[in-house]
């Protein structure tokens, strides 16, 4: 929050000298000095380090022993799987952050299309990311029979309207070509929160609990038929076959917090050994046309 104009520097505006702590009506209380707010946040920054390490440790605990798993850090496994030399790619929503790396792409020989809805997300991309870079909504862009892959990292949830995202995709996909998302599932905990809290507000708690998130967010999440079992239904419905999905059980966004990341856990646990794909944290799906 921004803090209240210093009483001196109010009093220097107005073309008086006072002593600081007095007013030029007189000598009353002023807001505690920056130095102390500073170190009331230093103290909850120490506390959500120490509350997130633990977090971490209880993750490693549950991977080792239960192999439970991120889905975000999985989706480059399922990608490598897909890719062939020469192939064309559609990256929808890549913007700064391409799926494929500029050295992978260049070693592979592909032909790269980076397609955002925000153009200054593209210029961000490192250089020799894309081939070509389109500003469009992910929902409309199609060029038919142009790519042998599209895909998307967690780009799903930002989409209004995921039935026409899937049919442009369908439209753009040659014969026998696949499509692959990793997409967080709209019916866990935090996006249910996600939906409910104001952007403002959204943005206001994760920019001071998880400061790396500024590199990542931006953009509203809407979840649209965003849960494995309505994905596979348009999926079919549109037209694709060989659907299949992996779900993942694990999520960090109670991590701040290591009572309520120990509850989240759990319930993920259970969900895991119930196979309750739709009770999943994330899922990754890939289909062929």
């Amino acid at each position: 929050m921004r803090g209240a104009r210093p009483i001196d520097q109010e009093a220097n505006r107005l073309g008086e000298n006072v002593v600081p702590g007095r007013s030029p009506a007189g000598p009353r209380l002023v807001e505690p000095p920056a130095p102390r707010r500073s170190a009331l946040a230093r103290e909850l920054r120490r506390f959500i380090n120490a509350n997130r390490s633990a977090s971490h440790e209880v993750n490693k605990l549950c991977a080792e022993r239960l192999g439970r798993v991120d889905g975000s850090s999985q989706f480059p496994r399922h990608l490598d799987r897909l890719l062939r030399p020469a192939m064309r790619v559609v990256d929808l929503g890549g913007g700064k952050h391409p799926a494929i790396s500029p050295e992978q792409k260049q070693r592979l020989g592909l032909h790269v299309v980076g397609v955002d809805i925000s153009s200054r997300e593209l210029e961000q991309a490192p250089a020799g990311a894309y081939d070509e870079a389109v500003e469009a909504d992910a929902s409309s862009f199609v060029r038919p029979g142009s790519a042998d892959l599209v895909l998307a990292q967690a780009l799903t949830e930002h989409v209004k309207d995921t039935r026409a995202m899937w049919r442009s995709i369908y439209a753009t996909l040659v014969p026998g070509g696949r499509t692959l998302h990793f997409i967080p599932n709209g019916r866990a905990l935090f996006a249910r929160l996600n939906r409910l809290l104001p952007e403002e507000a959204k943005r206001f708690l994760l920019y001071r609990i998880y400061p790396e998130s500024v590199q990542y967010l931006g953009f509203p999440a809407f979840y649209d038929r965003c849960s494995p079992g309505e994905t596979r239904r348009v999926l079919r419905e549109v037209g694709f076959r060989q659907v299949r999905i992996q779900p993942y059980y694990s999520s960090n966004y109670f991590a701040f917090l290591l009572p309520a990341h120990l509850a989240n856990v759990s319930l993920q646990l259970l969900a895991q050994a119930a196979e309750d794909e739709d009770r999943c944290q994330s899922f990754v799906v890939e289909a062929m046309k």
